[in-house]
C-alpha cells in the first residue's frame, strides 16, 4: 500500500503556482478499500472524532476504545480485531489527565505503555527559543502525524 506524502500535499495546497481551485480527475484516481480499526465503525488511518454536547459519554467511549487498541482486543458488538495492539495518540481539551483519563484507562484495562497524551506543541520563536502552546487541529497536523511515526504504532 502506497504512503501519503502529506508533506507534499501541504506544499502544493499551500504555495500553489496561481491563485484558484485546484481540481483533480476522478478518473486519474486508483481506488484503495478502505482499512478498519472497528469494522464499519472506525476506519485505520483516518481522523476520527467523537463529537456532542457534553455529559454524553464521549471520552469513556474513547477511553475504551484507546483500550481496546493497546490490548489488540475486540469490539462491544463482537467484531474481532483486524490489527495488533498498539499505541494511541489521546488529545483531550476537556479532561484532565491525572484525574480523569488515567483512571477511566486504568479501569478499562488499558496497556499504559501505549498511551500517549498530547499535551501541547513546541514552537519555534524568531530568537530561537521555543514555546509550549495548544495544539491546534487548524495548524498542527504535520506535528500530529510527526508523532504517530515517533511512536511507530499507532493505531
Amino acid at each position: 500500500m502506497t504512503e501519503v506524502d502529506y508533506a507534499k500535499i501541504f506544499d502544493e495546497y499551500s504555495n500553489p503556482p496561481a491563485p484558484g481551485v485546484v481540481l483533480r480527475c476522478c478518473n486519474d484516481i486508483v481506488p484503495k478499500p478502505l482499512r478498519w480499526l472497528w469494522p464499519g465503525r472506525i476506519p485505520l488511518g483516518k481522523l476520527t472524532l467523537f463529537a456532542g454536547d457534553p455529559g454524553l459519554g464521549k471520552s469513556v467511549v474513547t477511553l475504551d476504545v484507546a483500550a481496546r487498541v493497546t490490548r489488540g482486543d475486540g469490539w462491544p458488538d463482537g467484531a474481532t480485531a483486524g490489527y495488533e495492539a498498539g499505541s494511541v495518540i489521546v488529545l483531550s481539551a476537556e479532561d484532565d489527565p491525572a484525574d480523569t483519563i488515567r483512571p477511566r484507562l486504568d479501569a478499562a484495562g488499558a496497556d499504559l505503555r501505549r498511551v500517549h497524551i498530547l499535551q501541547a506543541v513546541r514552537r519555534a520563536k524568531p530568537t530561537g527559543e521555543t514555546s509550549l502552546e495548544h495544539f491546534s487541529l487548524e495548524t498542527d497536523l504535520l506535528a500530529l502525524q510527526d508523532a504517530v511515526v515517533t511512536v511507530g504504532d499507532v493505531r
